[in-house]
This record gives C-alpha cells, structure tokens and sequence, in this order.
C-alpha cells in the first residue's frame, strides 16, 4: 500500500499478488486447515445466483491473479511468495 500512495498513478489499478496461480479454492482450503474448520460447503451455482443473484456466481470460478504491472510499475518485491505455505505454518 505505502508503494502505490508514494509512487502509483492516480487511477491506476495494482494487485498486491505475490504468488502467480494459485487458485482462489486451493487458498480456501488452506484457511480451513488452518483454522481447523470443516471444509467449505459446496453448492450448484444455479441455486447461489437464484438466491443471491448474478454476483454469487463469481464465487464458483476459481479464479487466479497476477501482479506483473504492479512489479514493474513501483519495483515491488514481496516478502512472502508461497501464499499456502504461509497460511499453513505462518
């Protein structure tokens, strides 16, 4: 955060990703590992989305970031690159 207030452009977007391609649902069952809690309840998008409406079913894509721009841009190197591992035995 202090990178992108001191040397970002106004407007631009920065993902803070220091890991490319992890999973969205590999990370969830990490916390609950983690957090010794029963694993996430999985359910048929077409019920999320009748209940919830079109934006829940943005939760059934296990998506995946990368942070390319944000490298180059502010010359930023994160400290911790295994996002599992830290959830694991941080």
């Amino acid at each position: 955060y202090r990178l992108v207030l001191e040397q970002g452009a106004g407007g631009a977007d920065y993902h803070g990703v220091a890991e490319t391609g992890v999973p969205v649902g590999e990370i969830a069952m990490a916390v609950t590992a983690r957090c010794q809690a029963p694993a996430p309840i999985v359910q048929d998008v077409g019920l999320a989305v009748a209940e919830l409406g079109d934006w829940a079913a943005g939760y059934a894509l296990d998506q995946t970031m990368d942070a390319p721009h944000t490298r180059q841009a502010l010359a930023w190197r994160p400290d911790f690159t295994d996002v599992i591992e830290s959830i694991l035995h941080d």
